[in-house]
């Protein structure tokens, strides 16, 4: 390990945005997961509050620039523009090549792949080592260690390992000066599917219950990593974006903020609240500065139009509904050859003003689908209650069925939403029956 004699106060940490944090000591910088806040994935989430891009004095001072994973809030080539395309871009070596192939597409000449483990590479100053999530399953996520002689700061990404590896950490390296702890919860399925119907449950689980409960894990993780690792400081980040659309924005009230951390028991480490531009240094806090609380909620006036449906022509809806039947019928059949339990399912596609129904059950151990009007609740109207019922945007569906949009994609665009009626164990998780 490189033990440099180094000036603990010149290594410094800037918060670009979310992920995206710039480190420099003497004249050097690494660039971590670089996105900029435009909008990604789909045009469903921006970066918000506006992020603080590096500056040309900084861009020039870099000597390395670490990309975590594929995902576009974590990487954004159209952000690399102006970024030398010879700079060395540092990732995991993973045994899935996505990331390398993308990074090849948009240009860049100098990719080094890191091993797993405790094998470095060294950027100027800086020494890195990464750790893949799951690096026997060909997974592409990975948090890293950066070390500046005997400081070290671990980068979390989005990355959650077992309690286990925290400690293995702190054998490696000792002390850790600081970390950059990711507390972000967004996930299509947990935010789109609701129980609090499910005649099974005796606690009736809504998605924004659901929503919460996630966020409160999340957060008991942070201070696990905190504890385990012994930091001197601890950041939350890589929760800085949010649904601009209006038909997503009441989502918006799921996400966490930085400042819950004050409320969770990180030991001994200080808790670090950094807004999008401002700094730290290695030496971090000397005392405990509470900021006051934010809110997840965007202002009115940065409503945008709605993302989904917006245009669809409802007059072809029950065309639509025609084609959808049939392609979903499939999918659901060969998803029913795994399952153990028939169950009941009702696609509903949401037009504009319009609403149609298609729905699907099992006679004799076959699959059959009814097609149906859906003018307000199915049980309302005396039609057989699904065991769960999907809904989907018109154009989200007419994408999925023209072959535009894989459905599996689809799940990302967190605008689909289950409600289960009936619990079907092994099931609840329908993306896995694509």
């Amino acid at each position: 390990m490189n033990t440099m004699k180094v000036d603990d106060a010149e290594i410094t940490f800037r918060m670009v945005g979310h992920a995206c944090v710039i480190a420099t000591y003497r004249g050097a910088s690494i660039l971590f997961d670089p996105w900029f806040g435009s909008t990604v994935d789909n045009g469903v989430f921006t970066g918000y509050p506006d992020f603080v891009p590096p500056t040309p004095a900084e861009i020039e001072s870099l000597v390395g620039i670490h990309v975590s994973h594929i995902h576009y809030d974590h990487f954004r080539a159209e952000d690399l523009t102006h970024i030398r395309k010879d700079l060395p871009l540092f990732i995991s070596r993973y045994q899935r090549r996505d990331l390398f192939h993308t990074l090849v597409e948009a240009g860049f000449s100098n990719i080094v792949e890191i091993p797993f483990g405790i094998e470095s590479v060294q950027a100027g100053p800086f020494e890195l080592r990464v750790f893949a999530k799951s690096p026997e399953d060909g997974s592409f996520d990975s948090s890293c260690v950066l070390s500046v002689g005997s400081n070290h700061f671990y980068f979390a990404n989005d990355c959650i390992h077992p309690d286990s590896f925290y400690f293995t950490l702190r054998q490696l390296f000792g002390e850790f000066a600081g970390v950059f702890a990711g507390y972000a919860v967004a996930n299509g399925y947990t935010w789109g599917t609701d129980f609090s119907e499910c005649e099974d449950f005796k606690f009736r689980v809504s998605t924004a219950e659901a929503a919460k409960l996630r966020q409160r894990v999340g957060w008991d993780h942070v201070g696990r990593l905190a504890r385990l690792l012994k930091a001197r400081w601890v950041v939350p980040y890589a929760s800085s974006y949010r649904f601009f659309s209006r038909d997503l924005a009441a989502k918006n009230s799921f996400f966490g903020t930085d400042e819950q951390i004050y409320d969770v028991d990180l030991g001994d480490t200080l808790p670090v609240v950094l807004k999008h531009g401002e700094s730290i240094s290695a030496l971090g806090p000397v005392r405990l500065d509470r900021r006051p609380p934010t809110s997840p909620e965007i202002p009115e006036a940065l409503y945008r139009p709605n993302l989904f449906n917006r245009g669809f022509d409802d007059s072809k809806i029950d065309s639509l509904k025609k084609t959808a039947s049939g392609f979903f019928f499939e999918v659901y059949s060969r998803a029913a050859r795994k399952w153990r339990v028939p169950m009941s399912i009702e696609l509903i596609i949401q037009g504009a003003t319009t609403r149609r129904s298609c729905f699907y059950s099992f006679e004799e151990d076959e699959l059959k689908v009814v097609d149906r009007l859906l003018t307000g609740s199915s049980e309302a109207s005396g039609d057989a209650v699904a065991d769960v019922s999907f809904e989907f945007p018109a154009s989200v569906v007419a994408d999925i069925v023209s072959g535009k949009v894989q459905l599996v994609d689809a799940y990302s665009f967190f605008c689909i939403k289950a409600k289960w009626r009936r619990y079907k164990h092994g099931q609840t998780l329908f993306i896995s029956w694509v």
